[in-house]
């Protein structure tokens, strides 16, 4: 950890931070969640398209499964926005944002929508206990 300021001050601040511990929530998460290769490899079964297709932007052509790759790949795989960006090569991270919008607003207006994304979404869903 980096923090500004005189040896004294680094120390105190150590000392009050607290790690996360390996029982965090997010470090559990890690342990289960998928690589973003099978996310795209089961997108491209479900939705019959090439991973060309879910990893290249065509502008002003409706894309759904690229959508649906990023909104899964950013909730499953547990990375933030910037992270999901680069994976799809987006430069802005506002992309993804929209895309997830997109897709959410998606499954309430259709619902047959939202079974192919839940049918891509049950192969991980982790069993609830």
């Amino acid at each position: 950890m980096l923090v500004l300021g005189t040896d004294r001050f680094e120390a105190w601040v150590q000392k009050k931070v607290r790690r996360l511990s390996p029982e965090h929530p997010r470090y559990v998460r890690v342990q289960v969640r998928p690589s973003v290769q099978p996310v795209l490899q089961r997108v491209r079964t479900v939705f019959q398209v090439k991973i060309a297709t879910l990893q290249t932007s065509r502008r002003r052509e409706a894309n759904d499964a690229r959508k649906v790759a990023m909104y899964l790949v950013k909730r499953l795989c547990d990375l933030t926005l910037p992270e999901t960006a680069r994976e799809f090569g987006v430069t802005s991270s506002g992309a993804v944002r929209w895309a997830c919008a997109q897709v959410r607003a998606k499954q309430e207006a259709e619902p047959p929508f939202k079974k192919r994304v839940e049918k891509v979404e049950a192969v991980y869903s982790q069993p609830k206990i």
